[in-house]
């Protein structure tokens, strides 16, 4: 009796620490400055592109990323005039850069991203924006969850700043942080999620404990086995 109890234990943890050995980790790259439409990431397949603005119809396209109108991200529902009068010189990327979602008084807040569309063990590639040129400085801290951050000012060198992360889906959706560090709202641009590599399944290498789980079984056996 005591063996079963202890295996069905051991068991739970090996369920519990083989779902953790496979992390949604973001490795992101250098934060850059908002430029032109070219920052826009296009290669592969879209999956996922959101514009925060204050509607949920229609799209805006940028170099030949079409995304779709959201403002459904954070609790205020969206703000436009985030450019405050400055251009890219590209009416898509002007309209995209324009508009933002907050929290109403929240500084820190998960957003689950994706759409429901990811394959757990697929490479992606994730890129988003910040952008408000209003005279308050504001600067976002994003994280997978796992400790990975990348923090973007919302005035970059004058247009805000964007960055490109990689990441491996651990199921149809990934989990996104936002956390202001100097207002007391949370706000995102928007952002895409693109499949940047062939499907391939990952296969999950064991964890420490994981491993000691398993050690602790095949002693608890060895032991019962002599006992009868």
């Amino acid at each position: 009796m005591k063996f079963k109890i202890l295996n069905t234990v051991v068991a739970g943890l090996i369920v519990l620490v083989s779902g953790a050995a496979n992390a949604g980790i973001i490795n992101w790259s250098e934060v850059q400055n908002t430029t032109d439409f070219n920052d826009v990431f296009n290669l592969g397949t879209t999956v996922e592109a959101i514009n925060a603005t204050t509607t949920n119809s229609g799209s805006v396209t940028v170099n030949g990323v079409e995304f779709d109108n959201s403002t459904s991200l954070l609790s205020r529902r969206g703000f436009v005039g985030a450019l405050d009068g400055s251009s890219t010189d590209d009416s898509g990327y002007d309209a995209f850069l324009n508009s933002f979602d907050f929290g109403n008084g929240s500084d820190l807040t998960a957003l689950t991203i994706g759409g429901g569309n990811l394959i757990e063990g697929v490479a992606y590639s994730i890129q988003l924006w910040l952008t408000d040129l209003r005279p308050q400085s504001r600067e976002m801290y994003f994280d997978d969850s796992n400790g990975n951050s990348s923090t973007l000012n919302a005035k970059g060198n004058g247009l805000g700043q964007y960055v490109i992360g990689e990441f491996t889906a651990t199921g149809n959706t990934q989990e996104l942080r936002l956390d202001a560090l100097n207002s007391s709202n949370a706000h995102i641009t928007g952002y895409q999620i693109r499949l940047s590599a062939p499907a391939a399944t990952t296969v999950s290498e064991p964890s420490t404990l994981a491993i000691v789980a398993l050690g602790l079984m095949g002693f608890a056996s060895r032991r019962f086995k002599k006992k009868s």
